[in-house]
């Protein structure tokens, strides 16, 4: 029966690997078919993305965070999985605050409901319950925004939004030290106090 159960947890993780590798192939086809809007930019509002978070709790950003600062790290394949961890590490040293919000948020291409509750039950079972109110998933075509966005490849891009979800800084890559110094100068503009 445990090795039933272990081959489970093994076939289920495989397989989101699987559709998420193969929807980065179908994303970069995607991305290089075209202009799909102006870049982002600080001073520009953010558009709606929809998700739920680990912990069930469905948001709508920026709309639903409106009164509070905002750091979004937006992952758009599975291998930024090691830099989306990375910020939201050093997030995480800023604490639950009602000033404050921050998420880690999949960014992935639409999949049929089976294959939505694969990946979310893969990402529960991986990420610790205290966590789990900070780590989004959210399911559509990304394509657009990744391109808005200016991410190219496997990597992070993480954005502080002002009370209104209005940009006020954004950066992509890993956390190096001068990026988490650049963020937490972003989040002191924005009233964030470390």
């Amino acid at each position: 029966m445990r090795g039933m159960k272990a081959r489970n947890i093994a076939l289920a993780t495989a397989a989101a690997g699987i559709a998420l590798g193969s929807l980065g192939v179908m994303v970069w086809r995607k991305l290089s078919e075209g202009e799909v809007g102006e870049p982002l930019r600080a001073g520009m509002p953010f558009p709606t993305v929809r998700g739920i978070t680990l912990a069930g709790r469905p948001v709508v950003i920026p709309d639903d965070l409106h009164g509070r600062v905002t750091v979004l790290v937006l992952g758009f394949d599975y291998a930024a999985r090691f830099e989306t961890a990375g910020w939201a590490e050093h997030l995480a040293t800023y604490g639950d605050r009602p000033d404050l919000a921050y998420f880690q948020v999949a960014m992935i291409s639409e999949v049929g409901p089976i294959m939505r509750r694969v990946i979310d039950r893969a990402m529960i079972r991986g990420t610790t319950p205290d966590v789990r109110a900070h780590v989004l998933t959210a399911y559509g075509d990304f394509v657009s925004l990744r391109k808005r966005l200016g991410v190219v490849g496997p990597h992070a891009c993480t954005v502080v939004l002002g009370r209104t979800g209005v940009i006020g800084w954004l950066v992509l890559g890993a956390p190096t030290p001068e990026q988490r110094a650049a963020l937490d100068t972003a989040l002191t503009m924005q009233g964030i106090m470390p």
